[in-house]
């Protein structure tokens, strides 16, 4: 299939399938509240994601941001106010990765709405079956195709995929499983 008729092929330990593609302009005119996840990455990348929930288990996703805090010369909240003009102060929640806690409190300073994801045990295997029961649509871009399309389950030694997702280039897949996780939580969705 993938020599003779050009398809590509899917790794056997790829942890989202089955993403429908949308425009960008389909997703700025959905009719839904905007939340945000914020990964936070100084030599990595800070990557953002624009989530939407249209109340039906249905879950729009779009890059706003994937760069690397170290290249830029501004502070945080000013990177946040320029490159992610999507972002109200005041009515946007942002759900960032708690382990920069000192980005985080640069944000909340800013009067942003800015609150740490839940992190620990087990946490990032749920958060995957979060996402994972949800009708996902997203934007394609160069990162969010490629994060996509290579996170991936650890593989065993026997070959066999494990629960533990690889830490590699993982920067948007992290900051769509916090604000998904949240918007699970405080929405009270029942899926």
């Amino acid at each position: 299939m993938v020599y003779g008729l050009g398809l590509g092929s899917e790794k056997p330990n790829r942890i989202y399938h089955g993403w429908k593609k949308i425009t960008k302009e389909e997703f700025e005119t959905l009719p839904y509240v905007s939340y945000f996840g914020l990964d936070f990455g100084t030599a990595n990348p800070t990557a953002c994601t624009d989530i939407k929930y249209d109340g039906n288990g249905g879950i729009y996703i779009c890059e706003r941001l994937y760069k690397p805090l170290g290249e830029i010369e501004d502070s945080l909240a000013t990177v946040i106010k320029i490159q992610v003009p999507q972002i109200v102060k005041g009515k946007h929640y942002i759900i960032c990765d708690p382990a920069k806690e000192a980005y985080l409190k640069i944000l909340q300073n800013a009067e942003y709405l800015a609150i740490g994801a839940v992190k620990g045990a087990g946490s990032i295997e749920a958060g995957i079956s979060i996402v994972q029961s949800f009708t996902i649509y997203y934007v394609p871009s160069i990162n969010l195709d490629m994060e996509y399309n290579n996170y991936s389950w650890q593989i065993d030694r026997n070959g066999k995929p494990t629960d533990v997702p690889l830490k590699d280039k993982d920067h948007l897949m992290d900051s769509l499983r916090y604000c998904i996780t949240f918007l699970y939580e405080y929405l009270n969705i029942k899926i």
